[in-house]
């Protein structure tokens, strides 16, 4: 698997909660800011796991689909050799949709955490085969999945955005997600779509350019995160970040993004100091 932030299921209660585990390998190279992964890509792991209880209780028949999140703390990353411990917990879900919590923690120090997200309930076979999810689900729960290496992998995922427009308090880029990039053929087969962990990522990064203060932030917090509409290979969407205030512990950002005829996503941004 390539675009899997899960190696192994340790714990499963249906309906309720899960732990998983993953170690951080060259094989990641995509996903890398040198030898850390983004930050984002561990947040998308606690929703891969979240969705697997999601999938289970409704016997393999819908995929959640993240579409709002409530808070999300990035504090830190993590470097190539780290095992990520993954937690996530279904607090509510219904016919439609599910709402959960998660954290990604290293030698029980909290490096992400996600508070109040929920996804929405589509036709599993719309994005891949059920048995294909079964049978994934199987592996992680025995002897778990092995990484995918592929020295074709594209990195540098998150520096190809050209910049339209930069002022001392917005910025506004354009940016294209080519097709060749391997996480569309598993994100998904059937539909391949932009995943919004990779999305929210390239906001961030965006955001760090406008701010300018290298990196030296205590955490960085994304807020009321609203997805409206996917984004399919190739798609060029235009991303804007406008500072909305700044004083001396935060820098509150507001994110847009959209293409010529719809929304994408919204949401805000805050970078707290050191």
């Amino acid at each position: 698997m390539f675009f899997n932030f899960i190696d192994k299921i340790t714990y499963f209660e249906s309906g309720k909660k899960a732990y998983g585990i993953k170690k951080i390998t060259e094989s990641q190279k995509t996903f890398l800011n040198q030898d850390e992964i983004y930050p984002m890509f561990l947040i998308e792991a606690i929703g891969q796991l979240n969705a697997w209880i999601t999938m289970e209780i409704n016997d393999f028949q819908v995929r959640p689909i993240a579409i709002l999140y409530g808070e999300i703390n990035l504090y830190s990353s993590a470097k190539i050799g780290d095992i990520l411990e993954i937690e996530t917990t279904l607090t509510r879900v219904d016919g439609n949709s599910s709402l959960f919590n998660g954290t990604v923690k290293l030698n029980n120090n909290l490096l992400v955490e996600v508070i109040d997200a929920a996804g929405s309930f589509l036709d599993i076979q719309d994005f891949a085969h059920k048995e294909s999810y079964i049978d994934q689900f199987n592996a992680l729960q025995k002897d778990g999945l092995k990484d995918f290496n592929n020295p074709e992998a594209i990195s540098n995922l998150m520096e190809q955005d050209t910049i339209l427009e930069k002022t001392e308090t917005k910025i506004t880029a354009k940016k294209a997600f080519n097709e060749k990039h391997l996480f569309f053929q598993e994100h998904f087969p059937k539909k391949p779509v932009l995943p919004i962990s990779i999305l929210l990522q390239n906001c961030i990064e965006l955001a760090k350019v406008l701010v300018n203060r290298n990196n030296n932030f205590k955490k960085i917090q994304l807020q009321r995160i609203k997805m409206r509409e996917f984004v399919v290979p190739n798609l060029p969407v235009l991303t804007e970040v406008n500072i909305v205030e700044d004083n001396n512990s935060t820098i509150i950002c507001r994110l847009d993004v959209k293409t010529e005829e719809k929304n994408i996503c919204r949401g805000m941004v805050i970078f707290f100091l050191e």
